[in-house]
C-alpha cells in the first residue's frame, strides 16, 4: 500500500493522457461518459487492489 497520496497517484493504472477539454467533459460536467467495458483491465486491477471497485460501481456501472 503506497504511503501517501502522491505515491498512489504515481501508479500508471490510475490515469491515461488527455487533453483539458475532455478532462472537463469527464471529470467536471459529466457531458461524456466511459463505457465501463472501454476502462483499461489495468485500472480495474488496481482498483480491486486497493478495495474501490465499489467506486466503479458508482461511476461507471456494474462490469458486465
Amino acid at each position: 500500500m503506497p504511503r501517501s497520496k502522491r505515491a498512489l497517484l504515481k501508479d500508471p493504472r490510475w490515469w491515461v493522457w488527455g487533453c483539458l477539454w475532455h478532462h472537463h467533459q469527464l471529470d467536471k460536467s459529466r457531458k461524456l461518459r466511459i463505457p465501463r467495458h472501454r476502462l483499461p483491465p489495468e485500472l480495474e486491477q488496481a482498483a480491486a487492489e486497493y478495495g474501490i471497485l465499489w467506486w466503479l460501481d458508482r461511476e461507471y456501472g456494474c462490469r458486465s
